[in-house]
């Protein structure tokens, strides 16, 4: 049976460089790099998470990142509004490898125990993690912010050269 990393080393035989990936082959290929827990509700809107505060997810080898999922715990739901909401941030130091917002009505609400997606940085250099970097999970609050429950922020990457 064939493994995503086989496939791509077949390949590269061809001439393929990951750059050409499809959205589907880098789906296929993508491995689950690990979680960060937010271990406890805000217990006041206004409250932030430093980066990595909750722990980190340690990469062990050179990647980029491809989907980031942050999953409220049961009985957790956040309301987007447009002027007090959160930012949810994967980052490696201080630089955003991916973010979402609670700002939009309807669109960006969060709902218990739903996997609620991130936006990957359009700067290309943003998603590719060098080998011994350590991943953390950031809140910031704007206006009167809002209540961020507990629950687990998922990365996967694809491995690059």
């Amino acid at each position: 049976m064939s493994t995503p990393e086989t496939i791509r080393k077949d390949l590269r035989k061809i001439g393929h460089r990951d750059s050409d990936m499809t959205a589907a082959e880098e789906e296929y290929s993508a491995r689950y790099v690990g979680s960060v827990r937010k271990a406890a509700d805000d217990s006041m809107a206004a409250d932030a998470t430093a980066s990595g505060a909750d722990g980190t997810i340690y990469v062990p080898y050179k990647c980029r990142v491809v989907k980031v999922a942050y999953i409220p715990d049961a009985g957790s739901a956040v309301t987007a509004h447009a002027t007090n909401f959160a930012t949810l941030q994967l980052k490696v130091g201080s630089t955003v490898v991916a973010d979402r917002a609670t700002d939009t009505v309807t669109t960006d609400d969060q709902a218990a125990m739903t996997v609620w997606a991130l936006n990957l940085s359009t700067t290309a250099s943003n998603t590719t993690i060098a080998a011994g970097s350590a991943l953390g999970l950031a809140i910031t609050k704007d206006g009167s912010g809002v209540v961020v429950d507990s629950g687990d922020l998922h990365v996967w990457a694809v491995p690059v050269d």
